[in-house]
């Protein structure tokens, strides 16, 4: 098995209204993918888009360490993989942030903007990966390590976090008063294209979202 599938990566959202049969019905097999991965996201606007569930545009597409592991003060991985096309001139840039929404004091790093000239006559189509490198301890709570990216076949150094995120515990005591639970890293990403519109649009494939 590839070093890159790591055990731990996104699951398919709840079920809702939407996906869900009723009562004493039929299921219907629902289109689109059987599972969260791969994500294909379309980018309509110059404005710097969260990746997204496939079935549920409200809610980030993310991965979490899972508790109670051996992984606490040992070095793992976190990867994204996929493709992007583009249909107009424009400049991307990915960012990978702790936690499941974009805030600037949870950024773990960005890959500065990588060109990708398309136009819709003549879409252009390019590889990207991301991977951090990370560690983290009970006893300081912080979360640290390195970033690097790779865009349209322009590598961008790795680098190490642009913030330390604190706060994490690998084991909750259901017998504390009150009883605690596990905070564990957990990971998102986001998309900016720059010449993205309604028209020309930049579409990303997500086909790894992995940590461990």
């Amino acid at each position: 098995m590839p070093l890159t599938d790591r055990p731990f990566g996104p699951y398919t959202p709840a079920a809702n209204s939407a996906t869900q049969s009723a009562l004493n019905v039929s299921a219907v097999p629902q289109s689109g993918p059987s599972g969260p991965l791969p994500v294909t996201q379309s980018i309509t606007s110059s404005s710097e888009a969260l990746i997204e569930t496939a079935y549920n545009s409200s809610v980030a597409l993310t991965c979490q360490v899972e508790p109670d592991t051996n992984i606490e003060q040992s070095v793992f991985d976190f990867w994204t993989s996929g493709i992007v096309k583009t249909t107009s001139t424009t400049n991307l840039t990915l960012k990978v942030y702790e936690g499941a929404a974009i805030s600037s004091g949870n950024l773990l790093g960005s890959s500065g903007t990588v060109a990708q000239n398309g136009t819709t006559g003549s879409p252009v189509t390019a590889a990207f990966y991301s991977h951090v490198q990370a560690i983290f301890d009970s006893v300081s709570g912080v979360l640290a390590g390195t970033i690097e990216f790779y865009i349209n076949k322009t590598n961008v150094a790795k680098v190490t976090f642009s913030n330390f995120v604190g706060g994490f515990n690998n084991t909750g005591n259901p017998s504390a008063t009150p009883p605690t639970a596990a905070v564990l890293p957990e990971f998102c990403m986001s998309v900016t294209s720059s010449g993205a519109t309604t028209g020309a649009p930049t579409t990303v494939n997500v086909q790894k979202f992995s940590c461990g």
